[in-house]
């Protein structure tokens, strides 16, 4: 890994109401990726846009299965960057003969590349969350290969 750096991050939006760690019942996330290679420098980016969704209990006193949630969509945003240098670049990320401007990628190298920048987000957004309403934010645990995914 070549760099990690967070490009961008939001916490709360202008119609979303003030609310502490406490007011939040529970936390999702969604998260898309971008891939771009430089084949000259042997490099891939990888981008990670990660969206936290947040649901409040409507009724604090109410016991939890009782009351009613709301969710605020998009409370949160990341944007991290990560730019990996491959040695074996040329063996496992070539020019696609079919395509343009696509590229045939070994799906096990970017497994790990995508994971290695899964697992460094969730510390970074944990740290970065700190002391806001989300704090304690922490990304799932997830397989690498569902970063890949573009279908889904």
């Amino acid at each position: 890994m070549l760099d990690a750096r967070l490009l961008a991050f939001r916490v709360g939006a202008e119609h979303d109401p003030y609310l502490t760690p406490e007011d939040i019942e529970s936390m999702a996330f969604r998260v898309e990726s971008e891939e771009a290679f430089n084949p000259e420098q042997k490099q891939v980016r990888l981008l990670l846009n990660v969206w936290i969704d947040a649901h409040v209990r409507n009724e604090p006193d109410a016991e939890p299965d009782q009351a009613e949630a709301t969710e605020y969509k998009g409370i949160g945003f990341c944007r991290i960057g990560f730019v990996f240098t491959m040695d074996n670049y040329e063996e496992l990320i070539q020019p696609a003969e079919n395509f343009e401007e696509g590229m045939v990628v070994d799906a096990t190298a970017m497994a790990h590349l995508f994971a290695m920048a899964y697992s460094t987000s969730r510390g970074m957004i944990l740290v970065k969350t700190r002391g806001t309403s989300l704090e304690g934010s922490l990304l799932p645990i997830i397989d690498p290969m569902v970063l890949m995914d573009k279908e889904g």
